[in-house]
């Protein structure tokens, strides 16, 4: 769970914007980041940034449920 909620802040605070997370870097820095990412494997753990998107969909359903039953919903 924690590194999941570590991944989410990252998004958040970082990978919301293209321009936040590689500022200071060239188009062409940039390219071959992505490329040499791919050539290796392309896996989240070496991913610049890393959304779970299951993992989150599962996460936003058990808080909803968790509070639901809090407030007596």
């Amino acid at each position: 769970m924690k590194t999941l909620l570590d991944a989410y802040k990252y998004v958040f605070e970082k990978g919301r914007y293209y321009y936040e997370l590689y500022e200071g870097c060239t188009t062409e820095e940039v390219r071959e980041t992505g490329e040499s990412w791919i050539a290796n494997g392309a896996k989240n753990e070496d991913a610049a940034v890393a959304y779970y998107p299951t993992e989150l969909s599962c996460l936003i359903e058990g808080l909803s449920r968790f509070i639901a039953g809090r407030l007596g919903a």
